[in-house]
């Protein structure tokens, strides 16, 4: 399978891989299996488990019967745990996972579950283009205020540029504001994804344990476009309680570390 090339994520991933591709390579193989990603040349740049791919893949398999959608999906060799939506080339909806985020994952179908509803969720709402067009206009109405101040300023006081500094300060803050409430709907919206189609809820939960334990924290409610993983952690507590569904599938036994219980082994192909 060969690595390709998407450019509206160039900044984000190096190499990437198509997802669906590299899953159907996995098929019939043992969990455990290492399989090598490697690059046009032949170069390997990551290995990942069967497990850690196909707990993706059928976390994305199982929230598109639900939502209707079926986004492209990319491997990203990003050795960070992160994840992303946004748009392909042709329009269309893209999500994409790091290696690193798969490794962290580690074939825990309910965490992929959680990570893939909340991206899907981005896509659904269209965040992109909302973030896109607000920050436009935020822009203008910071320069026209800026400007405004700047004159004041001047005449008053013979200092200029200050109020341009200001608004582009002011600006920002409250676009960002905005993201951190395009994330709770995505947390929402997603978390009513995977419980609709079947996932363990507490997969969320231990997701968010898992980045707090990473120490992937938000710092404060100004310099960071999400919110931290303590308050996500116990919102997806909240909506889990409030769920009948969710309670249901709460109850029945996790999909943790299914690679565990396979035969696993040391062999290892690439890709």
């Amino acid at each position: 399978l060969s690595v390709i090339s998407v450019s509206s994520v160039a900044s984000m991933c190096g190499v990437s891989w198509d997802g669906d591709k590299v899953a159907a390579f996995t098929h019939g193989k043992a969990l455990g299996q290492q399989i090598r990603l490697n690059d046009s040349k032949g170069n390997e740049l990551a290995q990942v488990t069967v497990a850690q791919i196909k707990a993706f893949h059928e976390a994305k398999d199982g929230i598109k019967q639900v939502t209707g959608r079926n986004p492209q999906f990319l491997i990203c060799d990003d050795q960070s745990p992160n994840a992303f939506a946004t748009k392909a080339s042709d329009g269309g909806d893209l999500l994409g996972v790091t290696v690193g985020m798969m490794k962290m994952v580690n074939g825990d179908r309910d965490m992929a579950a959680a990570v893939i509803g909340h991206e899907y969720a981005h896509n659904i709402r269209e965040h992109l283009s909302g973030s896109q067009t607000r920050n436009t206009v935020l822009n203008v109405l910071g320069a026209i205020a800026g400007l405004a101040l700047d004159v004041a300023m001047e005449d008053k006081y013979g200092v200029s540029g200050f109020g341009q500094d200001i608004a582009s300060l002011s600006t920002g803050l409250v676009a960002r504001k905005f993201d951190r409430d395009q994330e709770r709907e995505a947390d929402q919206d997603g978390f009513n994804y995977m419980v609709r189609a079947g996932f363990n809820p507490t997969g969320a939960i231990r997701l968010s344990d898992k980045f707090r334990q990473l120490g992937e924290t938000s710092g404060g409610w100004f310099f960071d476009s999400h919110p931290g993983w303590e308050e996500r952690g116990e919102t997806f507590k909240v909506m889990l309680s409030s769920n009948q569904e969710a309670r249901r599938l709460a109850s029945l036994p996790s999909s943790m570390n299914p690679s565990s219980n396979s035969n696993a082994t040391s062999k290892s192909e690439p890709i």
